[in-house]
């Protein structure tokens, strides 16, 4: 009797471990090309600030992680097709995106609306690109912000898929500039010395200064997500990622 009373322990510990261990595997879905938050590092491999969290993200939840790069216009759609369980791509948490947002796990206070452009143009005001070919990525915060003023600035819009791409026709002059995050905004100025930016301001602008995790509309995981980004921020692992890719030695 005693033999068979411990073959069940054992089993029920067992099954324990392995429940533990993982429950499923979270398919999580980003945009590349978006640094810090998310970019293709020397190895080939995504790599960025929202990659490593999501990694730790899924881990607290107890799940193992399918990350599936796409373009950013499609993200929202797929999350509502069931094609994704969440995703983590630079999302500044907009009202009436048509999405779930977890509460924040990154702030910096300052605005998502900063004006990327070559600092040969002189440029320091709304007034400046009056007039002007503004490229933008559909379905981000910033291309509903470009529509807000397109008429009353004049604006002729160039739709792309990366911001990356943009960057690149800026530099070469077949569009003006752009509007992005000032983190974002500031790794390019990084890397091409040539481009400057300010922040662009209007009674239009929706007030967001924070990011969050998207999920499809109702979603069960919301809860779940929440709890392990209290965690995260409690445990200073949050910090440490911030440190490591929003500090100017990151960049």
């Amino acid at each position: 009797m005693k033999k068979i009373l411990v073959l069940l322990l054992a089993a029920l510990l067992f099954t324990g471990c392995t429940q533990t261990k993982s429950k499923g595997t979270l398919k999580v879905l980003t945009s590349s090309g978006y640094p810090p938050y998310e970019i293709v590092n020397e190895k080939g491999e995504l790599d960025g600030f929202d990659i490593e969290l999501g990694n730790l993200i899924a881990a607290e939840m107890g799940y193992e992680i399918e990350w599936v790069d796409m373009d950013f216009d499609g993200i929202i759609a797929a999350l509502n097709a069931d094609q994704g369980d969440m995703s983590l791509a630079g999302f500044n948490a907009a009202p009436d995106r048509g999405v779930d947002f977890s509460d924040a796990y990154y702030q910096d206070g300052e605005s998502p609306y900063w004006v990327l452009t070559l600092a040969s143009n002189d440029w320091s005001s709304a007034d400046d690109v009056k007039g002007t070919t503004v490229g933008i990525q559909i379905g981000t915060v910033q291309a509903a912000a470009v529509d807000s003023i397109a008429s009353e600035f004049e604006l002729t819009k160039d739709a792309r898929k990366d911001i990356g791409q943009m960057v690149q026709e800026i530099i070469n002059g077949r569009i003006d500039w752009i509007l992005i995050d000032k983190t974002v905004a500031d790794q390019y100025i990084a890397s091409y010395t040539q481009l400057t930016t300010f922040e662009l301001q209007n009674q239009n602008f929706s007030d967001i200064s924070y990011n969050a995790v998207a999920l499809p509309l109702g979603s069960e995981l919301t809860d779940e997500v929440n709890a392990a980004i209290a965690t995260l921020k409690a445990s200073g692992k949050i910090d440490e990622l911030i440190a490591k890719w929003f500090t100017e030695e990151a960049e």
